[in-house]
């Protein structure tokens, strides 16, 4: 349903209009590069840099809902709660999941109350936006826990190469499914968050807040080896490299990291998996040693624990257990005897 449509079937007087266009279709510069609508502005000013990308794309595909995919200033003051609900609609018609299509409605529910608090609408638009519910229903998460003997197919990758690729690939591979990072706050983390006595890493996480993560039992040989091989030097924990495996003196990006696991689960025979899969195994596998849930909690970095036990697969397993317990009394029925006098048998003489 495109935003004229959306126009038609509430009637408006006036819909939202685009005064100006973005001939690069990037998001990233329609947000920050170049002149953008200032609810928009407002609004992305307050979020962490993992949300703000989100909500960018969230942004996108808003734009190209209304009908204007090279949209970058739209007159939010022509926003009204009957857009937001068809938004809403089309949203679930598509099938997107109620996380998803939630993360949308807080996106139009804040770039509102952003045009509330600059005055471009109403406090009664604004209450009827914020008032547009959020579709019931849940889905599991995504992705999958790895198995023991996934994890050491891929340190036994790591320590097959002999080049630079291996001594920093376990090292980061330690991180992710040894301390649970994100992939981002892999990336982001300086030699000085590193603390080798405690074996511990400093990690800024979502909403830009701090913690402290414990790594696992083991890790200390991995990141000593990666160390040795960096140097100690101030800067970022790790570095990219060459082809030819020298050392390139700049921060990671994401992409760089997701690509190296790739990369490891080919030669490793491993199903493929995300980065955030190390995570989920970390946090499974602490909760499985039975590891207190506020501990796991503040290990992952979630804002309450009711997050962190959508990943305890202690339930999972119970239910499997209780199910085996049941038998169905369903019988297979037996082959019946050939007829020897059949025209197959026949044929067959």
């Amino acid at each position: 349903m495109s935003f004229n449509k959306i126009i038609e079937v509430v009637n408006l007087d006036e819909p939202l209009v685009v005064t100006n266009k973005n001939p690069s279709g990037n998001v990233a510069s329609i947000l920050f590069d170049n002149p953008c609508p200032d609810p928009v502005k407002l609004y992305f000013e307050g979020l962490g840099k993992l949300t703000c990308y989100h909500n960018s794309l969230y942004l996108r595909k808003i734009n190209k809902l209304l009908g204007y995919p090279e949209a970058h200033k739209v007159d939010w003051s022509k926003l009204r709660f009957q857009h937001v609900v068809l938004i809403r609609a089309h949203l679930v018609k598509e099938g997107k999941a109620p996380s998803t299509v939630n993360g949308y409605l807080v996106l139009l529910k804040g770039i509102a109350r952003a045009s509330w608090q600059l005055e471009m609408i109403s406090a009664d638009d604004y209450q009827r936006i914020k008032d547009v519910e959020v579709p019931k229903g849940s889905r599991e998460l995504a992705g999958r826990a790895l198995c023991s003997e996934e994890v050491s197919a891929l340190y036994n990758i790591c320590a097959e190469d002999s080049t630079p690729f291996g001594v920093r690939d376990a090292a980061i591979l330690t991180v992710l499914v040894g301390g649970g990072l994100r992939r981002f706050e892999c990336a982001g983390l300086d030699l000085s968050d590193y603390d080798p006595k405690a074996g511990s890493v400093k990690v800024i996480g979502k909403g830009n807040k701090e913690r402290t993560v414990y790594l696992a039992a083991g890790s200390e040989a991995p990141m000593a080896a990666w160390l040795e091989l960096r140097g100690m030097e101030p800067g970022p924990l790790f570095y990219p490299l060459t082809r030819s495996g020298r050392i390139k003196r700049k921060r990671m990006c994401n992409e760089t990291i997701f690509c190296m696991l790739r990369l490891l689960a080919r030669k490793a025979a491993v199903k493929k998996f995300s980065p955030h899969d190390l995570r989920r195994t970390f946090i499974s596998d602490l909760l499985d040693a039975g590891a207190d849930l506020p501990a796991v909690q503040r290990q992952a970095g979630h804002s309450n624990t009711s997050t962190t036990s959508r990943y305890d697969r202690r339930g999972e397993r119970a239910q499997k257990k209780a199910a085996a317990l049941l038998k169905l009394p369903y019988k297979s029925k037996p082959d019946k005897p050939s007829d020897p006098a059949s025209p197959e048998l026949l044929n067959e003489t």
